[in-house]
């Protein structure tokens, strides 16, 4: 093994909890009339304090535990992003329950065997629809009872379902003392948890396979907000914006934990295609955003400057690039950044996927640094960062504080920490291969240690070709530079026992059809797009200029444009957007063949 690479021990931080839920009481008695959370309803924002939040959590901890939770139970979670979604959390990590987080996005045949495996007597959905989907599968399962958030369009709640508010109601003071209870119940048990009891099942993505549950521990989830602490420079007051689905560990690790133990401000806006907007209105100062919604927050920009007039776009080209920086941020830089809500934005993150070297680049001559973060669902989303943005492109930095980071004979990466999960769920084998008696925990990624420490990720160790030549490649990289096209959505490299490397392609169907408009090009549908010679020779191109910096084996050779974007639906994609790639390859393998025939 190579030696092991770790940053100096963490700065002390502040003493206290060592536990979410006890956080949050802490800082609702610090800090009670400071804002915890904003939502917006209806167009307009509405704030809730760290004494609302901590009050709120606490009834619905109580209700939780008069419907029989306790410790060890297990509620699931099934929900968009907004403030009921932290509040549930919170209250079962305080009754020594366990949350277990369900993307509101998973359709209802992989919904059935995550509900089975996690044995949930409660579960926690946002609307009817979710409803629907439980309804349809608790027979057999240890289901007792479903709390909607939102009952809007359902007439009537019968067992076994009942509202948020009833679930709060039955939590409240006046509730509790009318039923003769310990009103101190909910925060007994908070004062009873131990940085080994388990705090939440997360599922991984599943891209090659069945998800597998890590069981996260309260320790797990204190080690990984002090990292936003220490590393990120996260602080007290700082507004972040909820972008990312809640289920997702870096989301989850910054909104709830992070969060809680620094004192920010978490906003919920309306989402979707009025996510833009939201950032706009709340210009956040901490930031974290998957590549994806970094590529789109530059199209807006690139959008913006195709219909400016000529004399702007020239000054945009010229100034990002020349100039002293003081200059080039008040003209051309400043109004850039203020157009996508970025102005304020002083810690600003990429996680979920990597970054492609050209989106990070650009971003930086705007004056926006995004910092990488390398973790996986076991190691609680945070193992290494980029300190420095402008030097560390390419690769995914040094360990944060308290972790260590080491590369095996094989390539693989291990990583070592108090963010290292407790196991996986009800799988003991899968357990043993991933941690070692020693703690290393084996993330199934390759990666190099540079001589300055820092850690460069060159793929995933089950995704390895091989082809008929003997030669070994490693897709991910490649992959990476595909994908830096604007006009390209993702790429899929094939050939395994292949002579040489195939792509599948799938375009992005806004950038091309932009690009198709512009040179008059007509086309009717995505489908029509595809099949446009024009097309496939711009793809073909840019497919040459990638492979001019690339070892001739890892060039690839033949590619073929899907006919449709992936999508969640069509189960090409995880809730993380992320490609299923041994789901898409099956479907796609007849346009593999032609491919290479």
């Amino acid at each position: 093994m190579s030696a092991p690479v770790a940053e100096t021990p963490a700065p002390d931080l502040v003493p206290g909890p060592t536990t979410l839920p006890a956080w949050l009481l802490l800082q609702a008695e610090l800090r009670p009339k400071a804002i915890a959370m904003r939502v917006k309803e209806l167009g307009r924002w509405r704030e809730i304090s760290w004494s609302e939040h901590a009050s709120r959590v606490e009834s619905v901890g109580r209700g939780l535990a008069h419907a029989g939770v306790g410790r060890g139970d297990r509620v699931l979670l099934l929900s968009e992003n907004r403030p009921e979604w932290v509040m549930t959390d919170l209250a079962v990590q305080g009754l020594g329950a366990v949350t277990v987080g369900v993307f509101p996005s998973t359709p209802v045949a992989e919904v059935g065997p995550l509900l089975e495996r996690s044995r949930a007597r409660i579960a926690v959905v946002e609307d009817e629809e979710q409803l629907d989907k439980l309804l349809a599968l608790r027979d057999g399962t240890a289901l007792e009872r479903i709390v909607v958030i939102d009952t809007r369009g359902i007439r009537v709640l019968e067992n076994p379902a009942s509202s948020f508010e009833a679930l709060e109601a039955i939590g409240t003071v006046e509730a509790v003392e009318l039923r003769s209870g310990r009103l101190d119940e909910w925060r007994t048990a908070v004062g009873s948890l131990a940085t080994h009891d388990v705090a939440m099942v997360a599922f991984t993505p599943g891209t090659s396979g069945d998800p597998k549950g890590a069981l996260l521990t309260h320790g797990n989830l204190a080690a990984a907000a002090d990292v936003g602490i220490v590393t990120y420079d996260v602080r007290a007051g700082d507004r972040i914006v909820s972008c990312l689905p809640l289920c997702e560990i870096a989301e989850r690790v910054l909104v709830v934990a992070q969060a809680t133990r620094a004192g920010c401000t978490v906003h919920f806006g309306e989402g979707g295609d009025a996510l833009e907007n939201d950032i706009r209105e709340v210009r956040p100062t901490v930031f974290l955003g998957a590549p994806r919604l970094w590529q789109r927050l530059q199209a807006r920009v690139e959008t913006g400057l195709r219909s400016a007039g000529r004399l702007k776009r020239a000054a945009f080209r010229f100034g990002v690039g020349n100039g002293p920086r003081l200059l080039r941020n008040a003209l051309v830089t400043a109004p850039v950044r203020r157009r996508v809500g970025l102005t304020d934005v002083r810690v600003a993150l990429g996680g979920g996927a990597p970054m492609p070297t050209a989106l990070l680049e650009w971003w930086s001559s705007l004056g926006v640094d995004v910092h990488e973060i390398y973790g996986l669902t076991e190691t609680c989303g945070v193992a290494t960062f980029v300190v420095d943005a402008t030097t560390g492109a390419g690769t995914v930095g040094h360990p944060v504080p308290g972790t260590e980071v080491e590369v095996a004979p094989d390539g693989e990466v291990l990583v070592r920490g108090a963010s290292v999960f407790a196991g996986y769920l009800d799988d003991p084998d899968a357990t043993a291969a991933a941690l070692g008696a020693d703690g290393w925990c084996r993330t199934g990624d390759l990666g190099v240690l540079g001589d300055d420490g820092d850690l460069m990720i060159v793929g995933r160790r089950k995704e390895v070709l091989v082809t008929s030549g003997g030669h070994t490649v490693a897709p991910g990289p490649i992959e990476r530079r595909l994908a830096a096209s604007p006009f390209v959505r993702t790429a899929i490299v094939v050939g395994e026992s292949r002579p040489h490397l195939g792509a599948l392609v799938a375009l992005d169907g806004e950038t091309v059809g932009d690009w198709a408009s512009e040179k008059g090009i007509p086309f009717t549908t995505h489908s029509a797009l595809v099949e446009r010679p024009e097309v496939v020779e711009l793809i073909a191109a840019w497919i040459d200029e990638v492979g001019e910096d690339l070892a001739s084996e890892e060039r690839v050779r033949c590619f073929a444009l899907l006919p449709h974007e992936l999508t969640e639906d069509s189960g090409d994609l995880t809730p993380t957007l992320e490609v299923r790639r041994t789901a898409t390859l099956d479907r796609f393998a007849d346009l593999v063949e032609s491919m290479y025939s």
